[in-house]
């Protein structure tokens, strides 16, 4: 049998950029992607120790083509040829060579000349050194001499390399290293200790015909940090700074969390360079270097050298800091280089080193990009392209990789990214100078009213804006400034890059490109400003309570609404620069939602615009919407067309969404700010002579009331937006009329909901199908449903930041500093969902940012950013798309669930996932996840956590988002102690009340629950779409020393529970006694709760310590196979026989046969065969898979069956082992088992802690396999199978 290592999403511990390629350090293997993001290739490095670090050889020894590189990790370090430019890429391995110390850097000499070298017997060869510096300051040099004549593997193969010492080690400990070459005998060396020191010296190295002369020099030692030194980095190049010339710079980070500056001496390369005896000395006398004035460190010696700059930085500890190159333009010098950093907290920084008006050096913050999860970004590099641009290249603890834009070479040219500021003074000079006319507006009900008037300003000098009424207008010219202490108020877009904006004193202005097609340059280009400015009216009524319209699609119409304080409405329209009186409602204004809408009429060819408007009013009790079906015509009728609808009862309206199900019926979908969601159904009469026309309800004036009401989407909170997509099978019911779709909607409580709606004549029902909390929030403001690319979109706010999030991928694609929600704001989104248009108030400035496309890409995709902690496949597919899909779910101490669905066929050569695809990620638990568990049929994932967290998740598949899950029901708290943990469970169907007692769609399960207090409990769960119910069935106590208990099992076809403990031993409780009184509660209430006898079962010893993973699979309707690995570093292989006959089964046992229990109605006996040492460290997993069933001698009887398993183990020691066991079941106990090693293999997971065999991908090729005779947490029986390895990360291993 083979062990096969198939796929793995693992911290990235190294990563490098060569040629336009990505070269990636994951484990003990080097990846090889393409510059479009495609894996090429992947070679195993080292045997079982993970890369820590690449670097590439320059130019001068490299081609297009082929590059040299030096991979290390530990004290391991080895040369390698890599070449892409061939169809199958490759990379060559040179020896392995081992130093004596863990090596922290490393550096090509690229200052030396060509190296070529001469041989008359073996011919050209090249040569190369790269100095390494060790975890004690000591230097060493790694030489590599090979022919230049041969092909790159026999290069590899035949290559001469070496490892010697330079400079012997020091006391010191180092956390972090630099090297840099001065010069072709001078290397620089900053190196970083773990008490807060920095070390800058140097080794300077001549040939002679005794050998190499070496001398060391200290030039610094600069302390000030008050933590271990985890990153520095030496400036490649001087840097100019002010009257102090140019520089060489050290920047260097700590797990203080703050980002320094120093200013290195500068040094010399002459022969008699030497280190002051003082320095040393006071170098010698100091134990650490913290808390120490770095300003005035008595250590530096030279004038010219200190600290420069400081900035605090990151939330937790910084590893990493790297200089970006300095920024240049034509005709300027050269400016002060910027700074990345990389921390704990899975966050890339960039900073700008400037000069403050006194000419000193300080630390600027530029942005923050975040697209890592969990904690710690573990690698990170710079990547240079030929065209200037500048990318940062980052790997994280979650095992994706990202790619981050420092600097754009098409910034320039495009504007990918912009940001201005406009105050209103800023405004008012932007402005130009248009004609005007004062224009009498067209009011609702034909009347004019005093102190109506308009002054509306067309964009093109000396023409008079369009009006309705066709009036003849003398036109005046108008160039009157803003008033300076005038106010931004709302904002709406009314095309993708344009918005209006009314101000305090009644001004609309409209905001648009500074270049348009039909307008010309509306800016003064002199300023370099994006976006030019147009004043569009003034008018007394809109003075200190106007109210924009907000649209209730992304992509709005172009037009707006303008509400008064009088219950006016204006109408705007972009198309005719025309501004008009449509509408008066009764009492003021206190919110507009615009709506727009495109539907199919009957008529091919033919589709019908609608523009919906709807009206609230300030504590109004109705409602009104106004529909017309054209919004490119600059006359609306919207008053043919008018509905009044009743609130309920303090009912603040928030969101609208305008349904057209057809020419007759309508949904009016009604969003609150604290009771949930209205849903209005509007009948109309349909006029045989306009097929097309909209009439008036058939309620006329009726003031309709809701039809249904949706309050579990999202609590009290305010339901902020509200999008539908209906359902492709919608009108295939038995019903005259029958219509269903889904409805999507976000709220302030961090969540996004989809509903699934059935609507009949006289009735709606409504299904709650999904509801996921977002990773930002909690004011999840906006959606969007791309439908071209299938992607859901979201925005909303997270602390200080506007984000917008596509939750398809899981992506964070935009992020704005604004300050946070409380502030007017509006966004609208790009097409293609890159970025949008952002625009916000701030200390009465107008702020707009407009991205076009992300600052970021990833070049793969990741899972959990902390440790794995339980794993459970589904045992059943569920249907998407009309597939079938096979996934499983993880869950880690991130407190994240994630379901994942892996594709062997990507596993090679996947773009993004390598293999896994990660479907939902389910937040919820308030800490680690503890263990998962499916139901039989896949529809259920029941999860446990710490605080007595138990969830229920119901799983099904909806439209746009593929797996849809909500959260259906919370075990309540049972006990007073805060932090207890429930550390697994167990579940079944309880069939007996499923057929009797509920009706036939209702799922009720028996959950057998352990607890970190040494208790078990067991509760009946009932799911109906009435309501979920919990009853306390059972209460156990393991005894009074409250060992953990670590696992529960459900014995097959019996009443017992199995469960495993902290002191190695089985217990088995008999649960075969129910409550007779009470059916299901809505609550939990422990008297109800009967007590299990503690002394039910059989107590038998299998370990000597905890039993840290339990598999098992059925033998026979009596006989169980149990395997379980501990801390002691043994397999536990044990036959469990239980029996239902009353009476007691017979105790002649071999000796290692604990004895049975005959207590009420289950008799167990316990059997087991200890394998000591099988790992080198406790056993922390286990999985396994039945490989055939074959009787050794036809003749005879049933019982003499020898069935075969392949078992799979995992430990601490980093180790996957395999074993083959055999049962003979014609002999007692365990006398009949046997065992052997197959494979030992090292794995990339680190602290293994949960494994699980993907059943659904046993290869289908072999013989058929049975589901029914498959374990929980085994394969059906096949002779190729695939188990997931979960811990720091996951990984598929195929068996053959």
């Amino acid at each position: 049998m083979s062990l096969e290592h198939e796929a793995a999403v693992v911290p990235i511990t190294a990563v490098a950029h060569w040629n336009g390629c990505y070269l990636v350090g994951t484990g003990n293997s080097l990846r090889l992607y393409s510059a479009d993001f495609h894996a090429l290739t992947k070679t195993r490095v080292f045997e079982d120790q993970v890369i820590h670090g690449i670097i590439l050889s320059d130019a001068s020894t490299t081609t297009e083509e082929e590059v040299i590189l030096v991979i290390w990790g530990s004290r391991s370090v080895r040369f390698a040829w890599a070449k892409i430019g061939i169809e199958e890429p490759e990379i060559w391995l040179g020896p392995n060579l081992v130093a004596g110390d863990w090596i922290l850097d490393a550096r090509f000499d690229t200052l030396t000349a060509d190296g070529l070298e001469l041989d008359e017997a073996t011919g050209v060869h090249r040569q190369t050194r790269v100095p390494l510096v060790t975890a004690h300051n000591a230097l060493l040099e790694l030489k590599c001499r090979w022919r230049m004549d041969q092909m790159q593997r026999h290069r590899a193969a035949s290559s001469q390399t070496s490892l010697t010492e330079l400079t012997a080690a020091s006391r010191c400990i180092l956390y972090s290293a630099n090297l840099l070459w001065l010069s072709t005998s001078r290397i620089l060396v900053a190196a970083g200790t773990a008490f807060g020191e920095i070390i800058v010296w140097s080794c300077n190295i001549r040939d002679t015909i005794a050998g190499p002369d070496i001398k060391v020099t200290t030039h610094n030692v600069f302390t000030g940090h008050e933590g271990s030194i985890y990153g520095l980095r030496i400036s490649p190049y001087l840097v100019p700074i002010h009257e102090r010339g140019t520089q060489r710079l050290l920047a260097s980070c700590s797990d203080d969390r703050t980002i320094r500056v120093w200013q290195i001496a500068t040094v010399d390369d002459s022969d008699n360079v030497t280190a002051p005896q003082e320095v040393i000395d006071k170098a010698k006398e100091k134990e650490t270097g913290f808390y120490a004035d770095a300003m005035r460190t008595p250590i530096e010696f030279s004038d010219d050298a200190g600290q420069l700059a400081l900035a605090l930085g990151h939330a937790s500890r910084i590893w990493n800091v790297h200089f970006l190159p300095c920024k240049s333009s034509a005709g300027t010098e050269a400016l002060l280089p910027g700074l990345t950093s990389v921390g704990e907290d899975a966050t890339c920084q960039f900073w700008d080193l400037a000069l403050d008006n006194d000419g000193r050096v300080v630390i600027r913050h530029i942005r923050s990009s975040e697209h890592h999860c969990g904690k710690n970004i573990w690698s990170s590099a710079i990547a240079c392209e030929l065209d200037g641009q500048v990318d940062v290249i980052t790997g994280g603890a979650d095992g994706s990789i990202t790619l981050h834009r420092a600097r754009d070479a098409k910034l320039d040219k495009d504007h990918s990214n912009d940001h201005e500021e406009w105050t209103i003074h800023d405004v008012s000079s932007a402005m130009k100078t248009h004609s005007a006319c004062e224009v009498r507006p067209t009011s609702y009900d034909n009347e004019t009213k005093e102190g109506s008037e308009i002054t509306a300003i067309h964009e093109q000098e000396g023409s008079v804006p369009i009006c309705s009424q066709g009036s003849d207008l003398d036109a005046q010219i108008c160039s009157f400034p803003l008033e300076s202490n005038d106010l931004f108020r709302d904002y709406t877009f009314i095309r993708p890059n344009s918005f209006v904006t009314m101000t305090k004193a009644g001004t609309l202005l409209l905001a648009t490109p500074a270049v348009r097609d039909s307008w010309g340059t509306l800016a003064n280009t002199a300023t370099k400003t994006f976006m030019g400015w147009l004043r569009v009216i003034d008018f007394k009524d809109l003075r200190n309570g106007s109210t924009l319209s907000k649209p209730c699609t992304p992509y709005p119409p172009p037009c707006s609404f303008i509400g008064s304080r009088s219950g006016s409405i204006y109408h705007y329209d972009d198309n005719w620069g025309l501004t008009s009186k449509v509408a008066q409602v009764d009492g003021m204004v206190s919110g507009l939602f615009l709506d727009r809408m495109q539907f199919g009429t009957g008529d091919p060819g033919f589709t019908l615009n609608v523009l919906s408007l709807t009206v609230t009013t300030g504590g109004g009790e109705y409602l009104d919407n106004f529909l017309s079906k054209s919004y490119e015509c600059s006359s609306l009728y919207l008053k043919s067309s008018h509905s009044k609808l009743k609130l309920p009862p303090n009912f603040v309206v928030t969101s609208i969404k305008h349904i057209i199900l057809d020419m007759q019926h309508e949904l009016l979908v009604v969003g609150s700010r604290s009771s949930g969601t209205a849903i209005y159904s509007i009948c109309r009469p349909r006029t045989a002579g306009d097929p097309e026309a909209l009439q008036p309800p058939i309620e006329g004036s009726g003031q309709c009331l809701p039809t249904h009401m949706l309050s579990n989407a999202h609590g009290k909170e305010a339901v902020t937006s509200i999008a539908w997509l209906p359902d492709p099978t919608s009108g295939a019911g038995p019903e005259e009329f029958y219509r269903s779709g889904y409805l999507f909607s976000t709220g302030r409580d961090g969540t996004y909901a989809i509903h699934h709606l059935i609507i009949k004549y006289d009735s709606i029902s409504s299904l709650l199908m999904h509801k996921i909390i977002l990773p930002f929030g909690p004011h999840i403001e906006g959606l969007l449903i791309d439908h071209q690319n299938s992607h859901l979109l979201l925005w909303g706010f997270r602390n200080k930041r506007f984000v917008l999030w596509n939750e398809t991928i899981a992506e964070e694609v935009m992020s704005v500093e604004c300050g946070g929600a409380h502030r007017n704001w509006a966004f609208n989104p790009s097409e293609r969902g890159q970025g949008g248009m952002f625009v916000w108030t701030k200390a009465n400035v107008c702020n707009i940012y407009h991205q076009r496309r992300p600052l970021h890409r990833k070049v793969r995709r990741g899972g959990h950013g902390r440790e794995i902690k339980a794993v459970a496949v589904a045992p059943a597919p569920l249907d998407v798309d009309g597939k079938g899909r096979h996934f499983f779910a993880t869950g880690a101490e991130d407190t994240d669930i994630r379901i994942f669905e892996y594709d062997p066929a990507n596993s090679a050569v996947s773009s993004e996932s390598v293999g896994f695809r990660c479907l939902r990620v389910l937040r919820k638990h308030n800490t680690g996840i503890q263990y998962l568990q499916w139901s039989e049929d896949g529809s259920y994932l029941f999860s446990s956590g710490g605080f007595e967290e138990l969830f229920v998740w119901h799983v099904q598949s909806a439209p746009i988002v593929g797996i849809a899950t909500v959260c259906e029901s919370v075990l309540p708290f049972q006990s007073e102690i805060p932090d207890l943990r429930i550390t697994s469970l167990d579940l079944r169907r309880n069939d007996i009340v499923q057929t009797t007692k509920t009706r036939s769609s209702d799922a009720v399960f028996d959950i057998a629950c352990t607890y970190s207090d040494s208790t078990v409990r067991v509760y009946a769960y009932r799911s109906s779409k009435y309501g979920c119910t919990w009853q306390h069935v059972y209460t156990g106590s393991y005894g009074p020393n409250y060992t953990c208990l670590t696992r529960c099992v459900f014995l097959p076809s019996s009443t017992t529970l199995m469960t495993a403990g902290g002191d190695g031993f089985l217990a088995f409780w008999d649960l075969h006694r129910r409550p007779s009184s009470k059916t299901t509660l809505p609550y939990l209430d422990q008297a109800d709760a009967q007590q299990i006898p503690q002394t039910c079962g059989l107590k038998s010893v299998v370990h000597q310590s905890t039993i840290k993973a339990l598999a098992y699979h059925p033998l026979d309707e009596g006989t169980i196979l149990l395997i379980s690995g501990g801390d002691d570093n043994a397999l536990g292989i044990s036959i469990i026989r239980h029996s239902m006959a009353k009476g007691e089964i017979s105790r002649k046992q071999p000796a290692s046969e604990a004895p049975a229990s005959s207590h009420g109605r289950t008799q167990v006996s316990l059997s087991t065969l200890l394998v000591p040492r099988a790992h080198s460290a406790a056993i922390t997993a286990i999985s396994m898979v039945a490989i055939s069933h074959q009787k050794s001698v036809p003749e005879v009887s049933s019982k003499d069956i020898r069935k075969k398993f392949h078992a799979v183990t995992a430990s601490n020691d980093q180790r996957i082992k395999t074993w083959k066991i055999t049962i003979d079941l014609s002999m007692p106990g365990v006398a009949g088992v046997q065992v052997k090693k197959l494979r030992d293999e090292s794995t990339d997971v680190a602290d293994v802690a949960s494994m699980a065999m993907l059943a659904t991908l046993v290869d289908e090729s072999n013989a058929s396999t049975d589901a029914s005779d498959m374990a929980p947490n085994a394969s059906p029986r096949a002779t190729s199978a695939r188990v997931v390895v979960c811990g720091v990360g996951l990984e598929v291993w195929r068996l053959r």
